[in-house]
């Protein structure tokens, strides 16, 4: 809200909107970030995201799902451990089948941050007003549930 008014004020101090214009402009922004408040916007600023890193969901029989993709939609294998798994890809966008006993659940979606280290994101997440998941020194990333109970995956940047 404070960068918003200061590029109004400097609008205005260049000529580039007049006086009505800024109190309009002041007014629709205070209104607007009452609103914000009220329906319970977090007041600091998101995680930075840089794009969808992944989805990752459980399959009955992961080299069946892998075949599929591939022949189907000609997606990329760009992992495999030959037991449980496989990473897919089509340009910047991964799926990752994983053989389990509950098939067809998605088992987390994973986004790329731009913060470079995993007490940063959990620091963020609780920052927000959220939980984080105990962290793993396995997982590449902190993990969070939305409101539905979906497991998010922040990772850092690489």
């Amino acid at each position: 809200m404070e960068n918003l008014i200061e590029g109004l004020l400097r609008n205005f101090e260049t000529g580039k909107i007049n006086r009505r214009q800024l109190v309009r402009s002041l007014a629709v922004a205070a209104s607007a970030g009452s609103v914000g408040t009220q329906v319970g916007f977090a007041a600091e600023s998101p995680i930075p995201v840089s794009k969808l890193d992944h989805i990752s969901y459980t399959v009955t029989d992961y080299a069946k799902t892998r075949d599929f993709y591939v022949k189907l939609l000609g997606l990329k294998v760009d992992g495999d451990d030959g037991k449980k798994q496989c990473r897919l890809s089509t340009g910047n966008n991964v799926i990752v089948a994983r053989s389990g006993k509950q098939h067809g659940v998605m088992d987390h979606i994973g986004f790329a941050t731009e913060l470079k280290e995993k007490p940063a994101i959990a620091d963020a997440i609780k920052r927000l007003g959220y939980t984080p998941e105990p962290m793993n020194p396995k997982e590449t990333g902190v993990h969070v549930k939305d409101p539905d109970g979906y497991n998010i995956q922040l990772n850092p940047k690489k």
